[in-house]
């Protein structure tokens, strides 16, 4: 099983092995990537698998940093640079919405006509 994180909402997905190097599509915000190879075992010096710098530690069980998205506020990763929520681009500049001030009786001069 190799298990991985949706590179945009940040979703735990986990899939068999015999599908790595493929795209998959994210089941939660739809976000295509590609199924990272599995980890292999070296063996150390009593013959026991070792994966990783830090046996027993699950890397995936590590909590991102979040932010909130600048277009809807929902809560992203760190590093996502499209919304799952939203689909906004993280990158795009936020465009500032003109307000019109209305004159008083606006309201009433336009429900009359």
């Amino acid at each position: 099983m190799v298990k991985f994180h949706c590179t945009t909402c940040n979703k735990k997905l986990g899939v068999d092995e015999k599908h790595a190097g493929r795209t998959v599509k994210c089941p939660k915000c739809g976000t295509k990537m590609t199924v990272p190879q599995p980890e292999t075992e070296t063996v150390g010096a009593l013959g026991t698998g070792i994966s990783g710098v830090n046996p027993g530690v699950d890397p995936y069980d590590i909590q991102e940093t979040t932010k909130p998205c600048k277009f809807c506020g929902k809560e992203i990763s760190e590093e996502a640079k499209v919304c799952g929520h939203c689909k906004k681009d993280q990158s795009a500049p936020l465009v500032e919405e003109e307000v019109v001030e209305e004159k008083p009786g606006f309201w009433k001069r336009l429900l009359k006509k």
